[in-house]
């Protein structure tokens, strides 16, 4: 196969335990590669895992870490008003969907006493007509027994039947 040459040396430690402190650090890559970069290009040692090398701190100023920071604020910020944006929709969805609830129970309140009052209209309007039939109707009546009392004559005799309470 290949050459031992080739095969990289084994590590000099057996479990994770052994590694020293510090061995592992997060990886936290820089948001802007073109504001570390040297004469030679992006330098790779501020993306090491490793960050706690001489070498990395040399090329972060005291500028990126600034830009670093207010950019991590203003993300934050931006997080936070995002949240507070969906909270408020969700609390102005919930709002309109009562309102529309309520105004739709108020419509139907509404259209029920509508068809009520159209249906108690339409039943004196019926109670109207026969009152006013009935009017007219004694009305007659009235003026032909004043007709007959003018002549000096009773209603009995002329064959007229009056109502009776």
């Amino acid at each position: 196969m290949f050459p031992t040459a080739f095969l990289p040396d084994p590590l000099p430690f057996s479990s994770f335990e052994d590694f020293p402190d510090g061995f592992f650090t997060e990886y936290e890559p820089s948001p802007d590669p073109k504001s570390i970069s040297g004469p030679d290009g992006p330098s790779l040692d501020h993306y090491s895992p490793n960050c706690n090398s001489a070498v990395s701190l040399e090329h972060s100023s005291p500028a990126v870490t600034v830009m670093d920071e207010r950019k991590r604020r203003r993300m934050l910020s931006n997080r936070e008003s995002a949240r507070r944006s969906r909270v408020r929709r969700q609390k102005h969805l919930e709002s309109v969907r009562d309102q529309v609830n309520r105004l739709r129970l108020e419509n139907q309140e509404i259209s029920t006493r509508l068809t009520m009052i159209l249906y108690h209209g339409r039943c004196l309007g019926f109670e109207n007509s026969q009152l006013r039939s009935d009017n007219l109707n004694l009305r007659q009546k009235l003026s032909e027994v004043c007709d007959l009392m003018l002549l000096g004559q009773s209603p009995q005799q002329q064959g007229l039947i009056l109502p009776t309470n």
